[in-house]
C-alpha cells in the first residue's frame, strides 16, 4: 500500500514541532494513544500490540466529524521504512500529552533540594471479603 507523502511530511513536521515544544498533543481515553487538532483534522498516534503479539505504531489522520482520511500502521522490523518516525513521534507526543519534562524538572529540583513528597494513596479495590487483592 502507497503512503501519502502528504500525510508522512505532516508526521514529519509534527515530529519536529513537538520535539520543540511548539505544539501540545492530549491524551485519549486509551493509554497507548494521543491525538491533535490542527486546521480541518486530527492526527492520531498509537503504539500497541496486535492480537498475535507483534508491536506496531499507528498514525490515523481524521476530520472533524471523526471520520478516517488516512493511515499509516508499520511494525517493528527493518522492512518497515517508517517505524523509526511513527515510534519517535509516538513518543514525543507521550511526553507531550503527559508533561513528562515537567515531572522530570520537578523532581530534580526536589531532590537538589533534598526534599521529598509523599506517595499518592494506592487505589484499594475490595471484593466481597474485605480483602484488597
Amino acid at each position: 500500500m502507497a503512503v501519502n507523502s502528504e500525510f508522512l511530511g505532516l508526521l514529519k513536521a509534527l515530529l519536529e514541532k513537538t520535539q520543540a515544544k511548539k505544539v501540545k498533543w492530549i491524551h485519549t481515553t486509551e493509554s497507548s494513544a494521543y491525538r491533535i487538532a490542527l486546521g480541518d483534522g486530527v492526527v492520531r498516534i498509537e503504539n500497541s500490540v496486535d492480537e498475535d503479539g507483534d508491536r506496531y505504531c499507528s498514525a490515523t489522520l481524521l476530520n472533524r466529524r471523526g471520520q478516517m482520511l488516512d493511515e499509516i500502521t508499520q511494525y517493528t522490523g527493518a522492512n518497515n521504512p517508517h517505524w523509526p518516525l511513527l515510534y519517535d513521534l509516538f513518543s514525543a507526543a507521550r511526553r507531550s500529552a503527559l508533561a513528562v519534562d515537567d515531572v522530570l524538572s520537578s523532581m530534580i529540583k526536589d531532590l537538589s533540594e533534598g526534599k521529598t513528597r509523599p506517595l499518592p494513596e494506592d487505589e484499594k479495590e475490595e471484593d466481597d471479603d474485605g480483602i484488597p487483592f
